[in-house]
């Protein structure tokens, strides 16, 4: 197999959230970051006493953990307020992000309406002069690639 060419950074990725799943509202100047984990098929395993290797057995996927990293700003319409108060008050949502902005023919991910797990306030040390960020999780149950049209 040829070396594959035409790799893409991450650095004009376009990240967006909703409450109704149709208007979205635009976090990439903000947002600094996007870590996915979980999904994982669920895999059980027993043995008999006939057999040397195990019986396998196939299970559902876990869920999904978005984590956003974003800048804080100390402000009442900043990320960090509005995320929390979302938090807080359970406020069913979905995510999606597309690592090529809204280019036509390019990959979107868009995550299942879930919740945010977390929303912790900003961690700082004295002597740090990076600015502040704040780090936020959606849980969610699924997410779905589709080519932007």
């Amino acid at each position: 197999m040829a070396q594959v060419t035409g790799t893409m950074s991450g650095r004009i990725t376009k990240v967006e959230y909703s409450t109704n799943y149709s208007d979205y509202t635009d976090l990439s100047g903000g947002a600094n970051s996007i870590t996915v984990s979980g999904g994982e098929r669920q895999i059980g395993e027993t043995w008999t006493f006939d057999g040397e290797y195990p019986v396998v057995g196939l299970g559902k996927p876990t869920s999904y953990e978005v984590t956003i990293k974003s800048l804080y700003v100390d402000t009442s319409v900043g990320h960090f307020a509005v995320l929390s108060a979302m938090q807080k008050a359970a406020t069913r949502m979905n995510i999606r992000w597309a690592y090529d902005t809204d280019t036509t023919g390019a990959w979107r991910f868009t995550a299942a309406t879930g919740y945010i797990r977390q929303c912790p306030p900003p961690s700082t040390t004295a002597e740090g002069g990076d600015p502040l960020t704040f780090e936020w999780t959606v849980s969610t149950p699924s997410i779905a690639e589709a080519v932007i049209a």
